[in-house]
């Protein structure tokens, strides 16, 4: 990749940029430290041709989120106030 340019993508969270999130510090820390490592990639290699880049989708409606207090809590911190639903 470094002789001939590429593109790296790497999937991470909106958890990892936005304010803490109860019971995720974890998950959170993690995604913090990949978009981390998708910055520091795309300044070392950006010369010789390599770009990297992090997709970030929102949350989605799931039964682990638990009852519908935490998914509208959760549905607030999105721009449109609202999250993707599993398929039934």
């Amino acid at each position: 990749m470094l002789n001939r340019g590429g593109a790296m993508i790497f999937i991470s969270s909106f958890v990892g940029t936005s304010a803490g999130i109860p019971g995720m510090a974890a998950y959170g820390a993690s995604k913090a430290a990949l978009m981390g490592l998708v910055k520091g990639i795309a300044a070392d290699y950006t010369a010789q041709g390599v770009r990297a880049n992090a997709l970030l989708p929102g949350g989605t409606d799931t039964e682990a989120m638990g009852d519908q207090s935490v998914k509208d809590w959760a549905a607030g911190l999105h721009v449109m106030k609202r999250m993707a639903a599993t398929p039934p």
